[in-house]
């Protein structure tokens, strides 16, 4: 699994997380400490891809 993959499978298991706590009715706190991980995991793929792509590009 290339570091890639690995976040973005972070991002498919928060976004179920947080759907998860959102149905339990979790409070307002928890679940935007939840979207705030699945924005530093979003961050993080697109640096990743970003670094990929250049990396290609200079091959």
């Amino acid at each position: 699994m290339t570091p890639l993959e690995y976040m973005e499978s972070q991002v498919i298991k928060r976004r179920l997380n947080h759907d998860r706590e959102l149905a339990r009715g979790a409070p307002e706190e928890q679940l935007h400490n939840i979207r705030q991980k699945i924005g530093y995991y979003e961050a993080a793929c697109d640096a990743l891809r970003e670094q990929t792509e250049n990396h290609v590009e200079t091959d």
